[in-house]
Formats: structure tokens, C-alpha cells, sequence
């Protein structure tokens, strides 16, 4: 069906008093999204203004809704979606504010980004683990990544996907993400995460896998984790094999070695 058609069935329904399913809602403006029909969500907000007893909405409606203004650039409106739906759908006010989040550091604009956390902090909504990535993998120097680790986890919030990549992204432009142990990075100090890594590795794909697979690799040998070391080796190895020569890459030295320092020792895996 397309959009312009489905839009107006959801008004014709809402004018009857019909209700509308979350599902049906949430497909929509998935479509819409995935369309670059972003502009429609005037006149599907407009439909859920007029009749809001007729919708339910979920997390990932409150956060479509958001993010179409955010793709638009209209971040007054998607404020002002923010401050309306908080009222009756509180619990996503995070969500929301994620998206407008998100929106800002997509265009490298860090001050606005750092407003929404302020926002966030005045109104006291809490902080989950998609903030604290957007956080982390925004940052300038390691001790900014390693103020938000540390309250992400005085929050209580664990180790994610996202913030596993938003930490490897965040020490490249640091240009550390190749440098020996330092106490101040956070990758270094994973106390007791290396099983939950392996675990978040296999949720990777392409170079976001092979760079944690890289700094896993350093983290298990440090902490003389053999076994971990061989699997994550022989897994590098296999992509290296087939991938590697046709990159540029900082660790990879021809087609016969690949190369580690590890707290100031030297670690050579031969490819053949």
C-alpha cells in the first residue's frame, strides 16, 4: 500500500473512533523512514494530535516520530514532539531525546548534542546505554571517553554492543587506538569484560568486528588468557588471508605477519 493511501485510512479510521494498532502505526512510519518520506510525519502527528485516544504508542513510534524531524533538520519541531508526547508517554522521553541526540553529532554538531544532554540532566531523565554511545563515540580525548564510561557505569548500565563500537571509534580520531597500555583508556581496563567481549564480537560485522577482534586479541594476551588469544588469532588470521592485502593497514605488514605491542613487548603472528 502505498503511503499516501495508508495515511489517509489512518485517518478515516481515526475518524470513525477506530483504534489503531501499535504495529500497524509503527510500519508506517518505518516506511516512511525507509521511503525518504520523512515530511509525512506532519501529517501523520497531525492525524495523532486530533484523535489521541485512538493511538497507543511504543518506544520505537515516539522515536520514529523524532527522528523523521531529525533527518529534516528540524530539530524546533522535533523538540517540540519531545514536549508534547512526554506527557502521556514519559517513559520514552529518552528515547526521544536520543534521536534529537543522535541528529546532532550525525552533523558534527557537538555543542548542540551537549545541549540535549543538559536538557536531559535539567528534566532528570536517565541516561541509557544508546546515550552514553552517542557520548563516547563523539569524543575528543580519552579523558572525556573516560568520564562517560565511568558514569555509565556508576549507572549501573553493562557493557553493550554500542558502546563497544562507540568505544573503538572514539579512540581512533584520539589517534591512540594502536597505542600501548595506558591506565586513562578505557579499552585497557575492561576489568573482568573480556568473556562479555567475545560475546559482543560476534554481534560485529565487518571493520567494526575486525577491530575489536584486534583490540580483543591485546586484551587477551594481557591478561594471559591463551586460549582466547589462539581462537580470536585464527579467526584475524582467516580474514587477513582473504581481505588483508587489499587494505592499508597500520598492523598488517605485507601477507606474512601481523604485528602487536603489548605493554612494551612485541607480539609477531606469522600469517602462513
Amino acid at each position: 500500500m502505498q503511503v499516501d493511501v495508508a495515511i489517509d485510512l489512518v485517518d478515516v479510521m481515526s475518524e470513525a473512533g477506530l483504534t489503531l494498532s501499535s504495529h500497524a502505526m509503527q510500519s508506517l512510519l518505518e516506511t516512511c523512514s525507509e521511503t525518504d518520506q520523512h515530511f509525512r510525519v506532519f501529517e501523520i502527528y497531525s492525524i495523532m494530535s486530533r484523535h489521541p485516544h485512538h493511538f497507543e504508542l511504543n518506544g520505537k513510534i515516539c522515536w520514529l516520530l523524532v527522528h523523521c524531524c531529525v533527518v529534516m533538520k528540524d530539530f524546533e519541531c522535533a523538540y517540540k514532539m519531545v514536549n508534547e508526547l512526554q506527557k502521556k508517554y514519559f517513559k520514552y522521553k529518552t528515547t526521544m531525546y536520543n534521536a534529537i541526540m543522535a541528529g546532532y553529532f550525525f552533523e558534527k554538531n557537538k555543542i548542540g548534542g551537549l545541549e540535549v544532554l543538559k536538557q536531559m540532566r535539567d528534566a532528570n531523565v536517565k541516561l541509557d546505554s544508546y546515550t552514553f554511545s552517542y557520548l563516547i563515540e563523539n569524543c575528543e580525548t580519552k579523558e572525556e571517553i573516560k568520564k562517560y564510561y565511568e558514569e555509565m557505569e556508576q549507572s549501573g548500565i553493562h557493557l553493550t554492543k554500542e558502546v563497544f563500537v562507540a568505544l573503538i571509534h572514539a579512540y581512533v580520531p584520539c589517534g591512540e587506538y594502536y597505542e600501548e597500555r595506558d591506565n586513562k583508556d578505557v579499552l585497557w581496563n575492561l576489568h573482568g569484560e573480556l568473556e562479555r567481549v567475545l560475546l559482543l564480537l560476534k554481534e560485529l560485522s565487518g571493520q567494526d568486528w575486525v577491530d575489536g577482534c584486534r583490540w580483543a586479541i591485546r586484551y587477551s594476551v594481557q591478561n594471559k588468557n591463551l586460549s582466547s588469544t589462539i581462537e580470536l588469532f585464527k579467526q584475524l588470521k582467516d580474514y587477513y588471508k582473504n581481505d588483508a592485502p587489499e587494505r592499508s593497514d597500520p598492523l598488517y605488514f605485507g601477507s606474512k605477519k601481523l604485528v602487536f605491542n603489548v605493554d612494551e613487548v612485541s607480539f609477531c603472528f606469522l600469517m602462513t
